[in-house]
């Protein structure tokens, strides 16, 4: 399935992969060189809030955040704002992530709030939806049409031009299923759901500018499959972002992807 875009986009979710300051910038010049040479994708580093103000923007290489707070100031102890982001640099932040809904129970409408505060300071939003168990009887599309709907709440056709969606099957991420398997076939039929629910939210002309991405296990052996068959607009890769080589093994992969698009 051909993408409506000129390039595919390929996040970086560092997690909590990468230690040190040292490590940190090991693997920012790394994907310095390799975007440089990149002709058909573009990328986002979402690295830890303490390494943000270490990164820059670079041709095809955007800096952005694996979270970010609702509030806009105030009394809340440890919380970063959508407008400290974007003062230091941040042009993308990730909000939904499974791990974080999780580990620090943020609910849909914590999300919806999150994701309305980025928007409004200019910032892309990456939101993660995806089902926990997998399924054959439709009951998956059921779970992602009400997160969708729930985390999007409030944000207006206006704001949603900002979007981006990452699908995240939570029972095909090797971290915590290693043994789960997901499809490019399963993977298009989720794609094509989405974008219905986006066209029915904001209109064709909106919806067509929101990107969505591949969230599950993505390793060099995998990539082009997705981006292939499984009518996506790139990915958010987890632990093999944090290794230069895999990474830029992936990379590479995206761009050979593109034979098979013209």
């Amino acid at each position: 399935m051909k993408s409506l875009f000129a390039k595919k986009l390929i996040v970086a979710n560092w997690k909590l992969y990468i230690k040190t300051q040292a490590e940190a910038k090991a693997l920012y010049k790394s994907c310095v060189v390799v975007a440089s040479q990149l002709k058909r994708t573009e990328m986002v580093l979402a690295v830890p809030f303490v390494f943000v103000s270490h990164m820059v923007k670079r041709k095809n290489m955007h800096v952005g955040a694996q979270d970010v707070s609702w509030a806009v100031e105030g009394a809340y102890t440890g919380e970063v704002s959508a407008r400290m982001l974007a003062s230091v640099g941040v042009t993308h932040v990730i909000a939904g992530h499974s791990e974080r809904r999780d580990l620090a129970g943020d609910t849909d409408e914590q999300v919806a709030q999150k994701v309305k505060a980025a928007l409004g300071v200019g910032l892309w939003v990456i939101l993660c939806v995806g089902e926990r168990e997998r399924a054959t009887d439709g009951s998956s599309l059921v779970v992602v049409k009400r997160e969708l709907l729930a985390s999007l709440k409030g944000v207006s056709r206006m704001l949603a031009g900002h979007l981006i969606i990452a699908y995240e099957p939570i029972w095909a991420i090797s971290a915590h299923h290693p043994k789960s398997v997901d499809t490019p076939e399963s993977t298009l039929e989720m794609a094509i759901y989405i974008r219905k629910i986006l066209h029915d939210l904001y209109g064709k002309a909106t919806a067509s500018r929101i990107r969505v991405l591949y969230g599950g296990s993505v390793a060099p052996e995998n990539i082009r499959g997705f981006l292939e068959r499984g009518g996506v607009d790139g990915a958010l890769v987890g632990h093999a972002s944090a290794s230069a080589g895999k990474f830029t093994r992936i990379l590479h992969e995206t761009e050979m992807s593109y034979s098979q698009d013209v």
